[in-house]
């Protein structure tokens, strides 16, 4: 009986696939599908933005031992207003710019950690509008800590 290559193949792009859905590929991937999914929750319709916590890093001075440690719990109201805080700062390159791209991925290691730093270029008519957006790995998972 002769040896098909087929199983194989498909159960190498399953395991790719499964990876992907895991929090796997590169930095770079994980910042920007993370960025894809926040955008996504701070567009929202409603305007509830609670599901962005779990993207965004805590950074309030109430607790040294979380600040950058850890995600925005938006069960507490102080942290859903710094959730919210951020999604309002998004929706400003969102709602002024016809879409969006990425440009180019960088890293920098500061006292935090090592922050990625995604560039994404909106564009805005005839102008493209340029913002950094950095993240910290908390938990395997990019989380938003500043938006230059």
């Amino acid at each position: 009986m002769p040896f098909s290559t087929a199983p194989l193949l498909i159960l190498s792009l399953l395991a790719l696939l499964f990876a992907g859905c895991a929090g796997g590929g590169t930095p770079e991937e994980r910042v920007r599908h993370t960025l894809d999914e926040l955008f996504a929750i701070c567009q929202s319709a409603d305007g509830d933005y609670r599901g962005a916590g779990q993207y965004v890093a805590y950074r309030l001075r109430a607790d040294e031992d979380r600040r950058w440690n850890d995600t925005y719990d938006t069960s507490d109201p102080d942290e859903l207003s710094a959730v919210n805080r951020i999604c309002y700062d998004v929706n400003g390159y969102l709602n002024d710019s016809d879409g969006y791209t990425f440009g180019t991925f960088t890293t920098e290691t500061e006292s935090e950690g090592t922050w990625l730093i995604q560039e994404v270029l909106f564009d805005q008519g005839d102008a493209e509008v340029a913002a950094q957006f950095a993240f910290l790995e908390i938990d395997g998972q990019p989380a938003l800590g500043d938006i230059d």
